[in-house]
C-alpha cells in the first residue's frame, strides 16, 4: 500500500486464492471490523489509503474484500504504523529585555515564540540564551529550537534588544549661603566659574573638580553612580545656571542656582539643583567728623540733616556693595534753639539698602551756636549785603556789623542797614540796650519794627549814636522815609511798643524808667511783622559793629517742635505744657495770646477764676495764626487763669492780672 499525506501505511501479508484479480476491494475504509464506520477510501488502482481521520500509531483499519469467483466477502484488518518525517515549524518574534536596577534581565520563552507548531505534537522548546546583563546592552541574536514528539527539530532566530532604563543614583546636594563677611564678593553682579554646557561634561566617572562662586571655592559633585555605566560612560554636566533665581537680585543679595545632570551610557539621567545665596552683611564705611557746629539762623527747630556734610565725611563714607545707596539717621534729629551754647552728642547711624539693613554709627559732638530762638538774618540784610550778625551765648550779646552801607536821617536815598530780626504777631514790645559802637561817631545802632526787609517797607525804628550822634526815630508809612532827631544823653536803652497801629518809641538810662514816648506814630501794618536790631554807617564809614544786650521781645518767641519731639514734663514723662504767654500782662482788659507753640493743633481757650470756676470757653479749632486777641474787660479786676487745652492732652496755663479800669 503506497504512503499518503506524508505517512507510510504498511499492512501484513494477506492470503491469496487463485489469481489476485479474482478479488475485489471495497473502496471504503472502516475503523471497525463490523464495517460500520467509514473513515476513508482505498484506491485499488494506486493502492493508496485516503483517511479522513488520522488514527493513532499502531491502530488497525478495515477493508471489505469480495471473492469474485465465489461471490463471498469478508473484512480484512490493516495495521497502521505512522512514520513522522515532517520537522516542527519554529516561528520567532523580536523581543526586548529590560535590565533591573542590579543590571540583570531575563528573556522568557513566550517573549520569543510567535506560534511555533508541529504536525504532530511539540515535545520541547528552548532558547539559546535567557540571562542578560549590562554587557549585553544592545541587539543580540537568540535561537529558538522546537522539538516534536518524534525527535524532529526546527529553529528560528530572533533579535533581542537588551536595554536598561534605570536612572543614575545622584543624591541631593547641599545649598550654600555666602556672605561678604565670609569672604564673598558683592552680589550685584553674578560671578561663577562654571559654564552651562549640555554637550561637554564637566566631569566623568566621579572625578574630583572645584569651581568658584563670588570668590569662594567649592568642590564639585562626586557622589553619583549607575547600575551599568561607570568611568567615562557616566557623565556629569552643568546643565543650567540661573543667575537670579527669584528675579529680585540687587546690590545686596542674589541666589544663583546650578542644575547638575548625570547621564549614563543609555541616556538615563538624573538632575539635582544646588543654590548659592550671596548676601551682603558688611556694614557701610562711616567716617565721622571729630566735631561740628550747628548755627541757628531762624530755624525752628534746627534739622541736623541740613548739616550732614559737617557731621560726616561724605566723600569717604560709602557701602562696598551699594555705593552711595545710604540712609542716615540722626539722634537727636533736631536741635532746639533753647540748647544754644550747649554741646550735644549726636549719634549718626548710616545704613545701606539691604533688607535687613547693615548699619553702623558714630557719635559727633555738636556745638549749638548762632542766633537766639526765632532770630535770623539774610544775606541781603536791608540792602546791605556783606553785613553780619552774631550772638554770644555766654554774654547774651548781639554783635551786628554793617558793611559798606549807610542811611542818614532825612535821607531820601534807599535804606541800607545791617539787620537781624524775629517775628511779632499782634501787640508787643521790643527792648534792647546798645552797649558799644566800635566806630564812635561813625554809625547808628537801634531797634526796628517793619513789615519786611524790603528797603521801602513800612517801618518804625529808634536809633542811638551813643551820644556821638543824636538819637533818631525813622518811620515810613508807605511813602518816603521820615526822620526825627533828638538828644537823650546816656539813654541807650531803647524800646518800641506796638498797640494795634500805634507805635511808640522810648529811651531809658537803666531799662527800668522809661518816661514819656519820644515819638508816637500811627502806621497800619500786617498782623505779623518783623522786629529786630539795625546798624548803619555814616557815608564815609564801613564795617562798623555794634553790640546789643538785654534784648527782650514781649510776647517772647516760643519755639515749636515736630509733634513727636515735644519736651516731656519731668513729673510724668508725658508730653506737657509749653509756656503760655500773653501781652500785656497786667492788662486793663485787651490781651494778645501767643499761640506759636500750638500751630497746627486743635485747641480750646479757657478762662477761669482762682477758684477754678469756668468763665469762658472758646474752641479755636486748628491754630493757623500765631496770636489770638482776648477781651477780659467784662470781668472785674483781679487775678485770672488763662488755660489752653489741645485734643492731644497738652495744656498751658498763664496767670493774668486784670487791672482796675479808670
Amino acid at each position: 500500500i503506497e504512503p499518503f499525506s506524508g505517512l507510510c501505511l504498511e499492512g501484513e501479508a494477506m492470503w491469496q486464492i487463485g489469481d489476485m484479480y479474482s478479488f475485489t476491494f471495497d473502496p471504503t475504509v472502516y475503523e471497525d471490523e463490523a464495517l460500520t464506520t467509514a473513515i476513508g477510501t482505498f484506491d485499488e488502482e494506486t493502492t493508496t489509503l485516503s483517511l479522513d481521520v488520522l488514527p493513532q500509531d499502531g491502530a488497525t483499519v478495515y477493508l471489505s474484500v469480495t471473492d469474485d469467483d465465489n461471490a463471498c466477502s469478508r473484512p480484512v484488518d490493516v495495521p497502521i504504523d505512522l512514520v513522522d518525517e515532517e520537522a516542527p515549524t519554529a516561528v520567532c518574534q523580536e523581543a526586548t529585555v529590560l535590565l533591573d536596577a542590579a543590571g540583570d534581565g531575563t528573556l522568557a520563552l513566550e517573549d520569543v515564540n510567535d506560534g511555533s507548531s508541529d504536525n504532530c505534537d511539540i515535545a520541547d522548546m528552548t532558547l539559546s540564551n535567557t540571562d542578560f546583563d549590562c554587557g549585553d546592552i544592545g541587539a543580540t541574536v537568540v535561537t529558538l529550537t522546537v522539538t516534536d514528539t518524534h525527535g524532529l527539530t526546527g529553529d528560528c532566530t530572533a533579535t533581542v534588544t537588551v536595554t536598561e532604563m534605570t536612572d543614575p543614583v545622584f543624591p541631593g546636594l547641599a545649598d550654600h549661603f555666602l556672605t561678604t563677611e565670609g569672604g564673598a564678593s558683592c552680589p550685584g553682579t553674578p560671578i561663577i566659574s562654571l559654564v552651562e554646557d549640555k554637550v561637554n561634561p564637566v566631569a566623568t566617572g566621579n572625578e574630583a573638580f572645584t569651581f568658584s562662586v563670588h570668590g569662594l571655592t567649592f568642590d564639585g559633585p562626586t557622589v553619583y553612580s549607575d547600575n551599568c555605566s561607570s568611568g567615562e560612560d557616566l557623565k556629569l554636566y552643568v546643565w543650567k545656571i540661573i543667575e537670579d533665581l527669584n528675579d529680585d537680585a540687587d546690590a545686596y543679595q542674589r541666589t544663583i542656582r546650578v542644575r547638575w545632570r548625570v547621564i549614563d551610557a543609555s541616556g538615563n539621567q538624573r538632575t539635582r539643583k544646588q543654590d548659592f545665596t550671596i548676601t551682603d552683611d558688611t556694614d557701610p564705611v562711616l567716617v565721622c567728623r571729630p566735631e561740628a557746629v550747628a548755627v541757628f539762623n531762624g530755624e525752628d527747630p534746627f534739622e541736623l540733616e541740613t548739616i550732614l556734610g559737617d557731621l560726616v565725611d561724605l566723600d569717604n563714607t560709602y557701602d562696598a556693595c551699594g555705593g552711595d545707596d545710604l540712609s542716615f539717621t540722626l539722634e537727636p534729629a533736631f536741635l532746639s534753639c533753647e540748647q544754644l551754647g550747649e554741646t550735644v552728642d549726636v549719634t549718626v547711624t548710616v545704613c545701606d539698602g539691604a533688607d535687613p539693613a547693615n548699619c553702623t554709627d558714630c557719635v559727633v559732638p555738636v556745638y549749638v551756636d548762632g542766633l537766639p530762638c526765632g532770630w535770623m538774618t539774610t544775606d541781603a540784610h536791608i540792602d546791605c549785603p556783606g553785613s553780619e550778625a552774631e550772638y554770644d551765648v555766654e554774654e547774651e550779646t548781639f554783635l551786628v556789623t554793617a558793611a559798606d552801607c549807610s542811611h542818614t536821617p532825612y535821607s531820601p536815598n534807599s535804606e541800607e542797614y545791617a539787620y537781624v530780626n524775629t517775628t511779632l504777631c499782634g501787640d508787643g514790645e521790643l527792648i534792647a540796650q546798645v552797649t558799644s559802637l566800635d566806630g564812635l561817631g561813625k554809625a547808628w545802632a537801634g531797634i526796628v519794627m517793619r513789615e519786611s526787609n524790603d528797603p521801602t517797607s513800612k517801618k518804625f525804628q529808634l536809633m542811638t549814636g551813643l551820644d556821638y550822634l543824636q538819637h533818631r526815630v525813622d518811620w515810613r508809612n508807605g511813602g518816603v522815609n521820615q526822620s526825627q532827631t533828638f538828644s537823650r544823653f546816656g539813654q541807650h536803652w531803647l524800646r518800641i511798643v506796638r498797640t494795634g497801629p500805634v507805635f511808640q518809641a522810648y529811651t531809658s538810662i537803666d531799662g527800668a524808667n522809661w518816661g514819656i514816648p519820644v515819638s508816637t506814630q500811627v502806621i497800619p501794618m500786617a498782623e505779623c511783622i518783623e522786629v529786630g536790631l539795625v546798624v548803619t554807617n555814616v557815608p564815609f564809614a564801613t564795617n562798623v559793629s555794634a553790640t546789643f544786650q538785654h534784648v527782650q521781645l514781649t510776647p517772647p518767641y516760643v519755639p515749636s517742635y515736630p509733634e513727636d519731639l515735644r519736651p516731656e514734663t519731668p513729673a510724668t514723662g508725658m508730653t506737657g505744657a509749653w509756656q503760655l504767654t500773653v501781652f500785656p500782662n497786667p492788662t486793663s482788659g485787651q490781651l494778645t495770646v501767643n499761640l506759636s507753640a500750638f500751630l497746627g493743633q486743635d485747641v480750646t481757650l479757657e478762662v477761669t477764676d482762682l477758684n477754678g470756676q469756668l468763665l469762658l470757653q472758646r474752641p479755636l479749632g486748628q491754630v493757623e495764626q500765631r496770636t489770638e486777641p482776648l477781651d477780659l474787660s467784662v470781668y472785674p479786676a483781679g487775678v485770672y487763669l488763662l488755660r489752653l487745652r489741645t485734643t492731644t492732652g497738652r495744656t498751658a496755663v498763664q496767670r493774668v492780672i486784670l487791672q482796675p479800669r479808670p
